[in-house]
């Protein structure tokens, strides 16, 4: 399996000149290094591409870190359309990189993972299934967010904006598996698109759920509160810092446990 980790957006709610997916925690990780490293203990994954864009000097470092210390083949590539382009581009730069006949596993470098030994358990049941998913979670903050919902075989049949700042399930994780069948169909969509000089939104959109679109996923749903959280303000990394990287007892209940739904014992 390759992973491909897109980190070229400049993040502009955030408020930063750092990359979001460089911005440091309490515990002096970034989301960036924690994908790199949970990804790098799974026997399964071959490679991981990296693709930045704005500030990009600023990942020698950790580019610099992982050629030193290198357990898997580690790739740190630039996408120079990073400011003209939707990230499409930061994909297609990326998809020129990923290795022939194999599967692989897109992800949002501004995802915050918390346990990140969950990316070894994923890439296993992935691997295993070899169906093209989207892994979704359940997450606190969620407005803004895309919410999955599926039929009854577990294939995803609409995508939809939660617009309230609700506590909700079947959230997107920023993770998405494509099996090889559905990886050539997908590079075949991104070079259509761009060798006609056209864009998208967001690249995501070649796998929302369509008349048009071939490609059929199933969700793949990992259960349960603070596993994962997208950075998108500044209060998302407020929230990181004092809910997941604290992991204050008192307040994991009382999120797990809200009213009406739990035993608060």
């Amino acid at each position: 399996m390759n992973v491909l980790i897109l980190a070229a957006g400049m993040g502009r709610r955030v408020n930063s000149d750092i990359p979001k997916s460089l911005i440091k925690f309490n515990d002096g990780t970034c989301t960036l290094s924690r994908l790199i490293e949970g990804f790098s203990a799974s026997y399964l994954v071959n490679k991981i591409i990296v693709v930045t864009g704005y500030n990009h000097n600023m990942f020698e470092n950790l580019r610099n870190y992982y050629n030193v210390h290198r357990s898997k083949n580690i790739e740190f590539i630039y996408n120079a359309d990073w400011n003209t382009r939707s990230n499409l581009y930061t994909l297609y730069t990326g998809l020129k990189k990923v290795d022939s006949f194999t599967d692989l596993l897109i992800v949002d470098a501004d995802t915050f993972v918390q346990d990140i030994n969950i990316l070894n358990q994923l890439t296993d049941l992935l691997s295993y299934t070899k169906k093209s998913s989207i892994v979704t979670c359940d997450k606190v903050n969620s407005k803004g967010e895309w919410k999955i919902s599926t039929d009854s075989d577990g294939v995803v049949s609409s995508v939809e904006i939660v617009l309230d700042n609700s506590t909700t399930k079947h959230i997107t994780s920023g993770l998405v598996y494509f099996n090889y069948t559905d990886l050539v169909e997908l590079c075949d969509q991104v070079k259509s698109i761009i060798n006609k000089g056209l864009d998208l939104d967001y690249w995501d959109n070649l796998y929302v759920p369509s008349d048009s679109n071939k490609i059929k996923m199933i969700e793949a749903y990992a259960p349960g509160y603070l596993r994962f959280s997208e950075i998108d303000h500044p209060d998302d990394i407020e929230f990181i810092n004092q809910y997941m990287i604290e992991e204050s007892n008192d307040l994991y209940k009382r999120l797990y446990f809200w009213k009406g739904t739990g035993d608060h014992k």
